[in-house]
């Protein structure tokens, strides 16, 4: 819904933007192929994120 001046009335927040209320209720994941080598022979990373704490967590692995 637009104002009077086209400026956008802010009517609540969007059911897109997840807010999670404790650790690890809601987590991002990543995943990244293709890296050079390693000296331990790992060429991929998964990446884990916490939403609300922002902690990461890393793996890393061979294809």
């Amino acid at each position: 819904m637009w104002g009077r001046k086209g400026k956008p009335v802010i009517q609540g927040e969007s059911t897109g933007n997840l807010q999670a209320t404790y650790p690890f209720q809601i987590i991002a994941m990543d995943h990244i192929p293709s890296l050079p080598r390693s000296y331990k022979g790992n060429t991929e990373l998964l990446i884990w994120v916490d939403l609300l704490t922002g902690y990461v967590i890393a793996k890393a692995s061979s294809s």
